[in-house]
């Protein structure tokens, strides 16, 4: 801690007695690591004090205690955000580490829900959930043995927030709310999402701006008991394009995925843990998951037929090493250790083949940066039965970050450790994706996840504007949590 005056001093015995003194940190290297997310951002601010509270109750606390020191409150979960959400602005920011909220609090097998606190990884309900055969509704990230509940419900998935019945969140003011059926003052239960007005969606994708979530409600359905996978390769980025947008209507489909010959070199490569050839196919990977094996198989049968329209069927291997379950950040580094970074835009299905050729113009057209740099390029799409989802990827040789030390194989850690910073690189993806992100935002993308680097609040319109500004000076005056998230700064409301 920088500061060293009586109030901080005071701070930090009322913070270490609501939660204990060993949940407050205050060591330079760890405060550092607690306000980085998985991009570097060289202007970020370090927290002052990293406090990790254990219940709601002791969020309350911290939060009362907080209120009118002008104190900016971080909130941070797994720590999976690549948009500087969680990130201080300054060096005062006192930050909330959510993870010891970790607790799965009920799973109810007959009204079919599980109340998970928000530090709970997606490892622990999957595992938790596997003795039932039942899952989740709501569709897990891929980072899921680090990334928290709480997390994806502030930040958004590219799956959509399918199955949230209810969240308990702490307000500025230190109140603890519920929403859906789970607001009921009398025996509140968690199984109903639709219960006066949606509440629940207020705090969905506010990327903390609105509070603190400390526990969520997820609807639960029995496990698949059949899976079919298929793979296709096309000659064209455009065949590829074609395909996805007709298999549109095959709302049955679990997995829409899409690559570039670059991406599938570079999967392929990470399953069988060896180099993989060249290729100029481009790839689609599809699974279908019914009830039995050949109700999937007559699934699989339709879309197959729509594939052979514009390309080839290949090995089905690909689609089902995809359909397996990692939940894992290995994946965010390429095989010699490069940093990898993504950039989603999110467009409706009739714009995605104009969107698509536009992409493709762009990166087209950096290409010789992009070599000066050694910076890999790839491309991911995916559909599902709400929109069309492009995200560029690149990897580039940097000094690996310590969040993703921390969570990869100990021996590979220590290898790339060794791999040097490099501020050329980092001042070059810094800059393209800023580019990246602007063109996106001229052909009328929208993003997944808002926070601070994707622009929100500056592109709605006028009435939006002043209800989602109106929304934040109600629920957090003081602009205490996450401020600039959403575009919401305290001198806008």
């Amino acid at each position: 801690m920088t500061h060293g005056n009586e109030a901080d001093a005071t701070l930090l015995r009322n913070l270490g007695s609501i939660v204990g003194d060993a949940h407050v940190i205050t060591d330079e290297g760890e405060r550092q690591y607690f306000s980085r997310d998985f991009f570097y951002w060289d202007d970020a601010g370090t927290a002052a004090i990293v406090v990790s509270p254990g219940s709601a109750e002791e969020v309350q606390s911290i939060v009362r205690l907080l209120a009118g020191t002008g104190r900016e409150v971080a909130i941070r979960g797994g720590g999976m955000s690549t948009g500087r959400s969680y990130v201080p602005q300054g060096n005062s920011a006192i930050l909330l580490d959510m993870q010891r909220l970790n607790r799965i609090r009920d799973i109810n097998l007959t009204d079919r829900y599980l109340v998970a606190e928000a530090g709970c990884t997606w490892q622990q309900i999957v595992d938790a959930l596997a003795a039932h055969r039942m899952v989740c509704d709501f569709t897990i990230p891929g980072s899921g043995s680090i990334a928290t509940v709480g997390g994806a419900m502030a930040h958004n998935v590219t799956g959509g927030m399918k199955g949230v019945l209810g969240i308990e969140v702490v307000r500025a003011n230190g109140d603890l709310i519920r929403t859906g059926s789970w607001a009921r003052d009398a025996a509140p239960t968690p199984y109903w999402r639709d219960y006066g007005p949606d509440l629940t969606g207020l705090f969905l994708g506010d990327t903390g701006a609105f509070g603190i979530k400390t526990a969520i409600s997820l609807h639960l359905s029995p496990a698949p008991e059949a899976s079919d996978f298929a793979s296709f390769a096309f000659d064209t980025e455009r065949d590829l394009t074609a395909a996805m947008i007709a298999l549109a209507n095959c709302d049955y489909l679990t997995l829409r995925s899409g690559f570039d010959p670059t991406l599938t070199r570079i999967v392929l490569e990470a399953q069988t843990g060896a180099p993989a050839p060249a290729t100029s196919d481009w790839t689609l990977h599809l699974r279908c998951d019914q009830l039995n094996e050949a109700a999937a198989q007559a699934g699989m049968s339709r879309a197959r037929t729509i594939c052979l329209r514009y390309g080839r069927e290949i090995s089905r291997s690909m689609a089902a090493g995809l359909g397996v379950q990692r939940l894992s950040v290995r994946g965010c580094l390429n095989r010699v250790g490069d940093r990898w970074i993504a950039t989603n835009a999110v467009f409706p299905l009739s714009r995605a083949a104009e969107a698509t050729e536009k992409l493709r113009e762009f990166l087209d057209a950096h290409e010789e940066e992009f070599i000066a740099h050694g910076v890999k390029v790839a491309n991911f799409v995916s559909a599902n039965p709400y929109h069309y989802q492009l995200e560029p990827l690149f990897w580039w040789s940097d000094k690996v970050s310590e969040l993703a030390l921390r969570h990869i194989d100990p021996a590979e850690a220590e290898k790339f450790r060794l791999i040097p910073e490099s501020r050329a690189n980092r001042a070059f993806i810094t800059h393209i994706r800023h580019e990246l992100r602007d063109f996106f935002q001229e052909l009328g993308a929208l993003h997944v996840h808002t926070s601070k680097f994707f622009r929100y609040a500056e592109l709605l319109c006028p009435g939006t504007r002043r209800l989602l500004q109106d929304i934040k000076h109600t629920l957090d005056p003081e602009t205490m949590f996450n401020p600039g998230n959403l575009g919401l700064k305290g001198d806008d409301l």
